[in-house]
């Protein structure tokens, strides 16, 4: 989970693919593949999607960290996906207007890891990580 106070938004996501895996492929998430879609509960199976987002939105406000305007999204995030032209039929498919879903795919998280290793001193156990990772990167 990923709460974006500034955009009012709460943001489920669905963590995918060891890097040394096969990949992310688009008919598992799309539920075309019925064996591998399995794996994919939070894009393939609604029931279990809006069970667990009302659960979620539930504690949350109960907590105070949402409101009821908070707006609630879904994304994948792909340590690997088996192919470029799974990567683009993810996305086409994700930006349906129903969905309106948000891939982070492997080239994102590579990014967002260079750019987390580049701010200054921090305690923070992610920021350090992305400092001691980058020269694998």
């Amino acid at each position: 989970m990923a709460l974006n106070m500034v955009k009012n938004e709460l943001l489920l996501v669905e963590v995918k693919s060891l890097l040394d895996s096969y990949g992310v492929h688009y008919e598992a998430v799309s539920g075309i593949d019925k064996r591998d879609g399995k794996g994919y509960k939070l894009f393939n199976w609604d029931l279990f999607r809006e069970i667990i987002t009302d659960r979620l939105c539930e504690e949350y406000l109960d907590r105070k960290l949402i409101n009821k305007k908070t707006k609630v999204n879904y994304a994948l995030a792909a340590g690997h996906i088996k192919s470029q032209l799974d990567e683009d039929r993810i996305i086409e498919y994700f930006s349906n207007p129903l969905r309106r879903w948000k891939l982070f795919s492997p080239q994102d998280i590579k990014t967002k890891i260079i750019n987390l290793s580049g701010k200054g001193w921090e305690d923070n156990t992610i920021v350090m990580t992305s400092k001691l990772t980058k020269v694998g990167l």
